[in-house]
């Protein structure tokens, strides 16, 4: 079994654009100061090249996949 370094970022849509692509969410980390959540991503090559994907505008996301990712990660912030 390999290590594979977590992803860490605060940004609600670029998690959702991990979420929708495939990554796995591995939780959300609380700064209760902050009163802010990092969500954590496993696999970080994998968030990082989804990210660059994006961001060089390459990246295809089905719309239903987006939808339920976008509700999946709204429930994680607002059930905890």
């Amino acid at each position: 079994m390999r290590y594979l370094p977590l992803y860490r970022l605060r940004d609600f849509d670029r998690a959702v654009i991990l979420y929708a692509s495939g990554a796995i969410l591995n939780g959300l980390e609380w700064d209760d100061l902050k009163r802010e959540a990092q969500f954590v991503f496993e696999d970080e090559p994998f968030c990082l090249s989804v990210l660059r994907k994006h961001d060089e505008y390459r990246l295809k996301i089905d719309s239903h996949k987006w939808i339920e990712a976008r509700r999946e990660i709204n429930s994680a912030l607002y059930n905890r």
